[in-house]
């Protein structure tokens, strides 16, 4: 069990420790600079280095330390998901992050087990609040990689197909919105787009600003279609900078946040200055925007499947795009406009100038939307209201196949036409029901889950249906996942790009067997594989 070296330990540390000795344990609590001398092979870990800090470093050094220990590893969040409609309202974009990062170590390591707890929240200064360490000692041991413990219970993470039907068309507030990112890639893309719905004053910002290429191009298009245009270079991680730029307009009522920067990089190879560039754009970005815009009648963050279901060589950017999915839930509890969309691979912007990570993407399920359909499906999630959801084109039993290469990972479950019951995403590659395929391409969803279940028989593979011509694989574009955590917590995993020269095998690696009853302190070690990857265009 370790713990931050300065500092009192988190609240529960000793109660843990206590339960994992009662059940056979031989569980030391200890600080990461004493893991070294305690560490041996096929002990298992369980970090609370963030539960009560949120601090992503200190989770990445012991993470990027473990990436070749093959002894189980769980990391602990406090408040990372939500649960109930209490937790929204308390929900932490900084332990989201935590969380998302140690979903994308659980990718990269292939085989050998990572699992993301999430506990309730907590301080130094009170007691644990109705932790039941049971329960989680239960969980440590279970054969579900992601859960959260509330009140004795543990609830598992899946994503689940959900229907966003609008009652009508989307109409911006009137004012002044501002577009982050405003003038490349997808930013722009939007931009055009809100101008279509009648949005008549935008505020483009990014980095370069003036100096981005083709930007007068753009605004010329803009300005023909009779709105108002402003471009301005900003650093949307500074506060001063931030400020200086809004305070150009008496009247914003609108924020889009499609800032980002790409990553790929592998996480055993990040340090704290690489983990902060990536993440602070996304993060500290919205973090300012929500407070400078507290009010905005549009707040729309531009989030990435990477932070769902993870994405090898991309943790910083899956920790990013957490935060705005929990700032998202935390606003929208809080009664105030917010929506955060976790993309999938867009025709425009995003990784697509990159042929060799599309091409990866496409052997995996993962095949780029046009823009008419992305921004179809952005118009609904918006008029109707959700604070998350999931927009992507996916081949789901593809998908999954590389996704379970390397060991079962039951987020997949019920869009592969499983039940809860079936366990999910099993050592044979996930080949699931045909169900699963025929939801290819249907995308958007609002985070939701159900109870975790003991794993049942095993599926059947069967080949996904072929697509019947002139399938138009779009137009049902929203019956895609919806994730609740009001009953679970779950797993991902690699990027499409960054990813190293053995994960071109994925897609069709020998079948697994699946292990079952694993607890903390040891693990059956696995033979390391890379497994699935996941685009976005964030």
């Amino acid at each position: 069990v370790v713990v931050p070296d300065d500092g009192p330990p988190p609240p529960w540390a000793g109660p843990l420790g206590d339960a994992l000795r009662a059940d056979g344990a031989d569980a030391r609590v200890v600080a990461p600079a004493e893991l070294g001398h305690e560490l041996r092979p096929g002990d298992g870990v369980l970090s609370l280095l963030a539960v009560d800090s949120g601090d992503a470093s200190a989770t990445l050094a012991l993470l990027a330390r473990l990436q070749d220990h093959r002894g189980p590893v769980w990391v602990a969040t406090t408040s990372a998901v939500v649960v109930s409609d209490d937790d929204a309202a308390r929900v932490r974009p900084d332990q989201a992050s935590v969380r998302a990062l140690a979903q994308v170590a659980g990718l990269e390591r292939g085989a050998a087990w990572t699992g993301l707890v999430d506990l309730p929240a907590a301080s130094a200064s009170e007691a644990p609040p109705a932790l039941d360490v049971d329960a989680v000692v239960s969980a440590l041991r279970g054969a579900e990689d992601q859960v959260a413990v509330r009140d004795g219970r543990v609830r598992a993470r899946r994503l689940v197909p959900h229907e966003v039907a609008a009652s009508g068309p989307y109409v911006p507030p009137t004012g002044t919105v501002v577009v982050t990112g405003g003038t490349p890639g997808l930013g722009a893309v939007t931009a055009r787009w809100l101008i279509g719905r009648g949005a008549r004053s935008l505020a483009l910002l990014s980095r370069r600003g003036p100096g981005t290429p083709g930007v007068e191009q753009l605004v010329a298009e803009l300005r023909d279609a009779g709105a108002e245009v402003t471009v301005q270079a900003c650093d949307v991680t500074d506060r001063a900078s931030l400020r200086a730029a809004l305070s150009v307009h008496d009247d914003v009522t609108g924020v889009v946040h499609a800032a980002g920067l790409p990553q790929h990089q592998a996480l055993a190879d990040m340090d704290e200055a690489s983990l902060r560039r990536v993440l602070d754009v996304k993060a500290t970005g919205a973090a300012l925007l929500d407070e400078l815009v507290p009010d905005a009648g549009l707040f729309l963050l531009f989030s990435s499947g990477a932070a769902v279901w993870g994405s090898n060589g991309q943790a910083a950017y899956a920790a990013g795009n957490a935060a705005l999915d929990a700032l998202a839930r935390r606003r929208h509890a809080a009664g105030r406009a917010a929506t955060s969309v976790a993309w999938g691979l867009w025709e425009t912007g995003g990784m697509t100038q990159d042929q060799a990570a599309v091409d990866y993407l496409r052997d995996r399920g993962v095949t780029p939307m046009a823009s008419e359909a992305a921004l179809s499906a952005l118009e609904r999630v918006l008029a109707v209201g959700v604070p998350n959801a999931v927009v992507a084109h996916i081949d789901w039993p593809t998908f999954a196949a590389a996704y379970c290469a390397a060991r079962p990972r039951p987020l997949l479950d019920l869009l592969r036409g499983g039940t809860p019951t079936e366990g999910a995403c099993r050592g044979d590659g996930c080949g699931g029901r045909a169900r699963a395929g025929r939801r290819a391409g249907r995308a958007a969803g609002r985070r939701a889950s159900g109870p975790a279940a003991p794993p049942g028989p095993r599926p059947r593979r069967r080949r996904p249906r072929p697509r019947r011509p002139g399938h138009d694989p779009t137009a049902r574009l929203l019956q895609g996942p919806r994730l609740r955590l009001p009953r679970g917590t779950a797993p991902a995993r690699r990027p499409a790009e960054g990813v190293r020269p053995d994960a071109e095998q994925h897609a069709r690696l020998r079948p697994r067997r699946r292990h079952r009853g694993r607890r903390l302190p040891r693990h059956p070690p696995g033979r390391r594989r890379p497994g699935g990857a996941v685009g976005d265009a964030g």
